[in-house]
Parts: structure tokens; C-alpha cells; sequence
């Protein structure tokens, strides 16, 4: 059970940067696209991506087997 809300969380932290990523973009594209070039953007972009997916994928695991334990 723990785990679950520990997936859970991770997920919620990933979404949220995923917006922070996508509004502070928008936001400071002109201040900020000398200092942070696009391959940097796009390396940190991916690697939220893959962590968010392997959240929910570890999250599917653990409930699934979570509810398996419980029959």
C-alpha cells in the first residue's frame, strides 16, 4: 500500500513538471533560448517523459499484484 502512494506521488511530481516545463517555456522562451539550447530542453523533456511512464507502469504492477494478494 505504501508503495502505491509512493508511485502515485512520483507521478503527480512528474506531471507537475511536465507543466512547469511546458509554462516557464512559453513563458521565458524569449529570455531563456540563448542560455538553454533546444537539445537540452528536449534531453529534460524526454527524461520526465520515461520517469512518468515508469511510474504508472510500476504503479499498474503493484495494484495489480496489490489486488491479487487480497482474493
Amino acid at each position: 500500500m505504501k508503495k502505491t502512494l509512493i508511485y502515485s506521488l512520483l507521478i503527480l511530481v512528474c506531471i507537475c513538471f511536465m507543466f512547469l516545463i511546458i509554462f516557464f517555456q512559453s513563458l521565458f522562451m524569449p529570455i531563456f533560448i540563448e542560455k538553454v539550447p533546444l537539445f537540452y530542453r528536449i534531453i529534460l523533456a524526454l527524461l520526465v517523459l520515461v520517469v512518468g511512464a515508469g511510474a504508472i507502469i510500476k504503479m499498474v504492477k503493484v495494484r495489480r499484484a496489490y489486488f491479487r494478494n487480497m482474493d
